[in-house]
């Protein structure tokens, strides 16, 4: 042990056609609290990428418990035709390639190949250099993406590989949002373009890390901070007692040491009987399945959020993070 302290989540790069493990690098600056690792990967078809996506995505979740990946074209294709989402807390996806049949079929046309002829003949060279695969084909066509990790697009409105229409068609059925950029390309590569896509990922990252601590309630409170769940934690008898004799002067309310028990708001275990089923913030948020009252629409109407937003600049400031 060399006493360094290991970062908390890892962030994996995988690269698109043509790129390395060390574009990496760029991505650290944007995420300074987690291990940016480049995926130097070696595989060359969906077949391949399955076995050696999954093992390395498992890897990375055995060792650092919680990953984001950021994936750019054919690598988005190869991630998630693998099926690594379930490694993964949040994805993040460059130019993904959505339908692989579908650019498939254009290289065929282009080249005036028909389906017959490239299953007879099993490989067709095109006068671009590129393959023409009747396996490679078949296995795109017999494995489709199967993706549920919540994950967010950045697409490029002068993308000349994907249609806007396959992306938008693929993120209505995979739990994806899309982003726009007016004139960005598939490649996303220009000043102009790597400033979008860099403030793109920095303002999800805010959001992200209100979102994954969990200790982050509702309302926009750090439960973390909250001497009734530091009481739980250290099963701590004397802090109980003072906690619930200072929320009795302040609730004008008879409370009891036995009633401090609480592992926080959003979080699995045990609740005060006031957060379990009386907190009528907590309720609203529990019945619209947000993950915070950022992402409420009526967030800056809501009288009962207020009541905590209005004393408390912190909490409104997580909130306003968590809803960009």
């Amino acid at each position: 042990m060399d006493g360094t302290k290991r970062k908390r989540r890892a962030v994996v790069y995988v690269h698109g056609m043509g790129g390395n493990a060390d574009e990496a690098e760029h991505y650290k600056e944007l995420f300074p609290d987690s291990e940016v690792i480049g995926f130097d990967y070696k595989s060359q078809t969906p077949r391949e990428a399955k076995e050696e996506f999954a093992l390395y995505a498992k890897s990375i979740k055995d060792k650092y418990g919680e990953a984001f990946l950021i994936a750019n074209s054919i690598g988005a294709y190869y991630s998630m035709i693998a099926g690594i989402d379930v490694f993964f807390e949040k994805a993040y996806l460059i130019s993904p390639v959505t339908d692989m049949e579908k650019i498939i079929y254009g290289m065929m046309k282009a080249a005036n190949v028909t389906e017959d002829e490239l299953k007879e003949k099993g490989v067709i060279r095109t006068q671009g250099g590129a393959d023409l695969s009747w396996e490679y084909l078949s296995y795109v066509r017999d494995n489709p993406i199967k993706w549920k990790v919540p994950s967010e697009i950045l697409y490029g409105s002068n993308d000349e590989l994907i249609s806007f229409e396959t992306v938008k068609e693929f993120a209505a059925c995979h739990n994806a949002r899309i982003t726009v950029m007016d004139g960005g390309e598939h490649w996303f590569h220009t000043d102009e373009q790597m400033r979008f896509l860099d403030d793109w990922l920095r303002n999800l990252n805010k959001k992200e890390n209100v979102v994954m601590n969990k200790y982050i309630a509702y309302c926009g409170l750090n439960c973390e901070t909250c001497e009734a769940r530091i009481a739980t934690a250290n099963n701590d008898d004397a802090l109980r007692v003072k906690v619930a004799k200072l929320w009795s002067e302040l609730n004008s309310a008879d409370i009891t040491p036995e009633m401090i028990n609480c592992d926080g708001c959003r979080m699995d275990g045990v609740k005060t009987p006031f957060c379990d089923s009386i907190c009528a913030i907590r309720k609203c948020a529990v019945l619209k399945k947000v993950q915070t009252c950022g992402e409420c629409p009526e967030m800056k109407i809501c009288g009962k959020l207020a009541m905590i937003t209005g004393n408390n600049e912190e909490a409104l400031k997580r909130l306003l993070s968590a809803g960009k």
